[in-house]
């Protein structure tokens, strides 16, 4: 008997320890789940808000409160609680995991870091800016702690081993390479260098990824000379710690990776609140060939800027598992019967506009929210 329940309790484990990306609608039990675009809304209302990926229509949101815009979401393995970090006060922040269907706060806890991922195989969530903490996501301890510096864009890799971000030496600038932390020591396992430390110097971190497959890590900077500048696009192989590839990118750029680690597609937000000119450009590079490629010019579409000008600014970039579908938010984007766009979706084939999500306007026709960060996940049906 006591092999038995040794083993049914070895079969649960397993299957709590799934890995993170879509699931199956309905499988073993689970809740049924659909996919879903999960946007960080920032504004006059500040919250979440729920997407449908065919109809780009909001079938759920969740308030955060008048300061509150929670730009990192994470969730749990069933989908059925959410974990954010958003502002409860002014400058007081705190970590919360909230019921999906109730939004019902769960638990909170006072951090000080403003960011946050989750290593689901682990159960451990991870707050960071000025030092990395580790919470169990079940009893919100805090179970290590590291001051290793001002951290940019930490991400996971494959098998939560290791983590990897960027490091400045002050808050949004003084770029000083990339950290591997190992997971298993919980301790910095080597730093990378992009350039030479006096170029590194002038560059402020823009995005950072890493490849499905765990081998490349590809960041976009803004390298600051005077009172302007250019963004540039880099790749690093992790398995020999090189720069393989080196391109001029939009100013502040944002990137998304395809799933089957082929592709990075790049954005222009040109320069958010720095209000640069935008190239109007939707830049794809090719990891096997290692060349980068004008993917799309919006200005033949009609699409522009609005207030910032005639090219479409482009910032955040969501693809689909199917590798067939795209997702990218606009700062101020207009179609031509002058219609908001805040996401707009697209056919990677075709390179057609899919459709369009308009944000309402209030009762004085202006716009009084914006999306500062899209995520895919899935979103549990309600019964």
């Amino acid at each position: 008997m006591k092999m038995y329940i040794t083993i049914i309790l070895t079969l649960l484990l397993f299957a709590s320890c799934k890995q993170e990306g879509p699931v199956d609608s309905i499988n073993n039990g689970l809740p049924e789940t659909i996919p879903a675009l999960f946007a960080s809304v920032d504004g006059n209302w500040n919250g979440i808000w729920v997407f449908d990926t065919d109809s780009l229509k909001i079938i759920d949101s969740m308030y955060t409160g008048p300061v509150g815009v929670p730009f990192f979401l994470e969730f749990s393995p069933n989908y059925t609680v959410w974990y954010s970090i958003w502002e409860s006060s002014l400058h007081n922040y705190e970590l919360f995991a909230v019921d999906a269907g109730t939004k019902t706060i769960l638990r909170r806890v006072k951090t000080e870091e403003r960011s946050m991922t989750f290593l689901k195989t682990r159960g451990l969530l991870v707050t960071y800016d000025r030092k990395i903490q580790f919470f169990n996501d079940e009893t919100f301890s805090l179970v290590h702690k590291d001051s290793i510096g001002i951290l940019w864009r930490l991400v996971r890799a494959p098998g939560e081993r290791k983590l990897c971000a960027m490091y400045c030496n002050y808050n949004g600038g003084g770029f000083a390479g990339i950290i591997v932390y190992n997971l298993e020591t919980l301790s910095i396992d080597r730093k990378l260098r992009v350039a030479d430390s006096l170029r590194q110097r002038g560059m402020a971190p823009a995005d950072l990824k890493i490849s499905p497959d765990g081998r490349y890590l590809f960041l976009t900077v803004f390298n600051w000379i005077g009172g302007g500048g250019f963004g540039s696009f880099h790749a690093i192989d992790l398995t020999t710690d090189s720069v393989v590839a080196e391109y001029p990118c939009g100013k502040y750029s944002q990137m998304g990776v395809s799933p089957d680690s082929r592709y990075v597609y790049i954005s222009d937000p040109a320069g958010y609140l720095y209000e640069m000119n935008p190239t109007g450009h939707l830049l794809r590079y090719d990891v096997h060939a290692r060349t980068m490629e004008l993917f799309i010019d919006w200005v033949p579409y009609n699409l522009t800027g609005g207030a910032h000008g005639s090219r479409l600014i482009t910032d955040q970039i969501v693809l689909m598992p199917d590798n067939k579908t795209m997702f990218l938010t606009t700062l101020n984007g207009e179609t031509p019967e002058g219609k908001n766009i805040a996401i707009m979706k697209v056919d990677l084939n075709t390179k057609q506009v899919l459709g369009v999500y308009s944000i309402p306007l209030d009762h004085r026709g202006y716009i009084t929210e914006q999306i500062r960060r899209l995520k895919l996940g899935m979103y549990v049906m309600k019964k």
